[in-house]
């Protein structure tokens, strides 16, 4: 179903990157291997600053473009939120304001539409969401192979989170 939604300017400190998508979940898998911790188990300042750091690292040159995009012109697309602060959709226009608001008091501002479907915090619900949007439109980076992978096997084999047959 096709809606029109109002746009709205967040506090980039009320969001907070979505462990649902697959590549911040392959992220999370590693992170959570090699520190024998749970990255969800952080508060959400410091599990933000982490998954900050990730996005940074996998693709330093193309965030470095972007946030100097969003520094000279602004952010011109939206992303998509959920009423509970996740990011559903820009993950990477959220990082570059994360970090221009460290260095300009009047950056910081996020903005997306606001989802206040009562998706809460139903696994299965915001994966299904993430993936109409994702899917639904034109990729702007790709996915990495092993990323589709291990997306894959979490949801399907080990979480049981989608199923191939009706439940």
């Amino acid at each position: 179903m096709t809606r029109d939604f109002d746009i709205y300017r967040i506090k980039y400190d009320f969001l907070f990157y979505n462990d649902q998508n697959d590549r911040i979940a392959t992220w999370v898998s590693e992170y959570n291997s090699a520190q024998g911790a749970d990255l969800l188990a952080l508060g959400r300042d410091e599990y933000n600053d982490v998954i900050e750091n990730f996005i940074v690292e996998s693709n330093p040159a193309a965030l470095r473009k972007t946030e100097k995009s969003v520094a000279l012109r602004g952010q011109l697309r939206p992303g998509i939120v959920l009423n509970d602060g996740r990011v559903i959709d820009g993950n990477r226009r959220l990082t570059c304001i994360r970090r221009l608001a460290r260095t300009n008091n009047e950056a910081g501002w996020f903005e997306a539409a606001i989802l206040d479907d009562a998706t809460g915090s139903d696994p299965k619900r915001i994966k299904l969401l993430e993936l109409a949007i994702q899917i639904g439109e034109e990729e702007k980076v790709a996915y990495d192979p092993v990323d589709r992978l291990v997306g894959v096997y979490r949801d399907v084999v080990k979480s049981h989170l989608i199923t191939c047959g009706a439940r």
